[in-house]
């Protein structure tokens, strides 16, 4: 059970959600912005926790880690991840409120996805980023992804997201092809590609990430 509700993790949670929709953040967001160190505080905590419960069923690998990953405040000095405690829940991680928004999104990310790959499949599309993504949500669901929308488009790993209000308890889903120009840093369609003369390439977000790094 332990195998594989960790595998399942890795390869459900982890691989096709979170590490996919950080990639931009990861790649394009000021190498000091709190997005980015925030998601590298992250994805060091998933890799400490991650260590220490596949100590007992991955012995080696384990140990393969741990000898080579950074090390929190207390635990430099353990010779060994077999000496470490078990990992405890951290109560930052655990805000009700934000589980159980994310977890409607997650939801509608696999039919979103679905349509994407329908358009591509079409010729309507080729990157997922050339597209804008349109929701029609019912007043609960619109409520829930509005206190998200700047986060929208990564999660969905499209360029622009639109939500408009609807009735009924399903979501409607349209593909339309996204406005503007392809970012040549990010490969974000947006419409203020070329609004800075010194770099007519690329877009004010990606502006601010290279002359601020933030």
């Amino acid at each position: 059970k332990a195998y594989k509700r960790i595998y399942e993790f890795c390869n459900n949670d982890l691989s096709s959600f979170y590490l996919d929709i950080l990639k931009d953040r990861l790649y394009t967001h000021g190498k000091n912005s709190k997005s980015r160190r925030g998601a590298q505080t992250v994805i060091y905590d998933i890799l400490n926790s991650l260590v220490k419960m596949m100590a007992p069923i991955l012995s080696f690998t384990a140990e393969e880690i741990w000898q080579n990953m950074p090390k929190v405040k207390g635990e430099q000095a353990v010779e060994s991840v077999h000496l470490l405690d078990w990992p405890k829940q951290e109560s930052v991680y655990c805000n009700k409120e934000v589980i159980a928004d994310f977890k409607k999104i997650f939801d509608l990310r696999a039919p979103v996805l679905k349509r994407l790959e329908e358009e591509r499949s079409k010729g309507k599309i080729g990157s997922s980023l050339e597209a804008k993504l349109v929701l029609c949500l019912n007043k609960d669901l619109f409520g829930t992804f509005d206190k998200y929308i700047g986060d929208l488009p990564f999660l969905f790993i499209v360029s622009q997201v639109e939500l408009k209000r609807g009735e009924g308890q399903e979501a409607k889903i349209e593909i339309l092809a996204a406005q503007g120009q392809k970012c040549a840093r990010c490969w974000n369609f947006t419409t203020d590609v070329g609004e800075d003369k010194k770099h007519p390439s690329i877009c004010l977000r990606c502006v601010e990430a290279i002359e601020k790094n933030y």
